[in-house]
Order: structure tokens, then sequence, then C-alpha cells
């Protein structure tokens, strides 16, 4: 085999292994945006119960707790008086609040932009010092 054959061949294969890496890839992304779907559709009528005050929240972990976070967030800009306060209750109990106030002081400005809005999504008042602290912040 010359030379301009194992070129080619190598060519050939390293495109095969890339777009075998896309469809993997792709395939992933798909599995997880069902598997995320499904867990929205099955914890939004407990997010609904806990903003009514019709049930204690669930024990929740991983991707159930992020997805669970995020209804209690959406629904957290459309409602007021006791079923925002049993929302930012919710995000007290679990330590979210904590875990959003430690990154408003990261060193990295979208980190800190970013739970500037998840803090105000929560409603906690305990984080409206720190939020208005941020308000300063040049970038």
């Amino acid at each position: 085999m010359d030379l301009l054959g194992l070129v080619i061949l190598v060519l050939v294969a390293g495109s095969m292994l890339f777009l075998l890496t896309l469809v993997g890839r792709r395939s992933w992304i798909a599995y997880e945006a069902r598997r995320r779907d499904a867990a929205v559709t099955a914890l939004r009528p407990a997010a609904i119960e806990l903003i009514e005050d019709v049930a204690d929240p669930p024990a929740l972990r991983g991707v159930d707790a992020e997805v669970f976070a995020e209804l209690l967030g959406g629904y957290s800009l459309v409602v007021r008086g006791a079923s925002r306060e049993r929302i930012a209750a919710y995000f007290e109990s679990t330590g979210a609040v904590d875990e959003q106030l430690a990154l408003l002081r990261s060193r990295r400005a979208w980190r800190r932009a970013t739970a500037a809005f998840t803090l105000g999504d929560m409603g906690s008042p305990r984080a409206v010092p720190a939020l208005l602290g941020a308000l300063d912040d040049k970038r």
C-alpha cells in the first residue's frame, strides 16, 4: 500500500470515529432530555402541592432535586404571599440559599450573576443584604 492509500485510510477512519462520536453524543443528549422531561412531569404535582401548602416537600437528590428547584424557581416568579414564603422556606431548609450566597462571592463574574438571579428566584429575605451589596459589582 502506498503512502496516499494509507493517508486516505487514516482520514476515513478518523471521519468514521468523529461521526460515531457525534451520534453517541446526540443520543446521550436526547436521553438526558427525556429523563429530565419525565422528572418535570413527575415532580410538578409535588411542587404545586408545596405551593398550595397541601403537602411537605419530597426528599429528593440529584437530578430530581435540581428539577424540583427549577420548578419552584419558576413558580416563585408568578406567586405572591404565603406561597412565595413556602418556596423561600423550602430553599432555606435545603441549604440552597447558603450555596448561592457562597457563589455570590465567587471570583468569576458569571457565577456571581447566576447566583444573584437564582437567589432572586428563591425569594429568601435573608439574601436581600447580600444582593444589595452585589449591586455595586462592576462586572
